[in-house]
């Protein structure tokens, strides 16, 4: 991803006051891309807006407008706990607004990642013990 595009990217961002932190995830953010590889981004929002498909699809297409049509976007906080943890482990931080929000969100989210985590592994250790009775 080319720096004029992560600059452009923070502008739309520091002009939406309701996006806290945004984040590059996926092979591009691992530098492991091809050519035609889509371009993930995750955001975290301050609030999540009554109209989210309304605002999802504005913020889809601005960003589109920089990046073209390969283009993943994520809203954070709606995001199920494995997803969120991979962003944050794996992606890339482009844009903060805040970082005591942002601290506060990655806390939060690896919390529910490892409840999460803990509840799934005594699912398979159940379903491995009913599939070998």
């Amino acid at each position: 991803m080319q720096k004029e595009d992560i600059e452009a990217l923070k502008r739309v961002f520091e002009d939406d006051e309701k996006i806290v932190a945004a984040y590059l995830f996926g092979s591009k953010a691992r530098e492991t891309d091809v050519k035609g590889s889509d371009i993930d981004i995750a955001v975290l929002l301050s609030s999540t807006p009554e109209d989210l498909l309304d605002y999802y699809l504005n913020l889809l297409n601005k960003l589109s407008e920089i990046l073209g049509d390969k283009l993943d976007l994520i809203i954070l906080n709606t995001a199920p706990p494995l997803l969120k943890h991979q962003v944050i482990k794996r992606g890339k931080l482009i844009y903060a607004r805040s970082e005591r929000s942002r601290i506060i969100f990655e806390a939060s989210a690896q919390c529910e990642y490892l409840d999460f985590k803990r509840a799934m592994e005594r699912y398979y250790e159940c379903l491995i013990k009913q599939i070998l009775l």
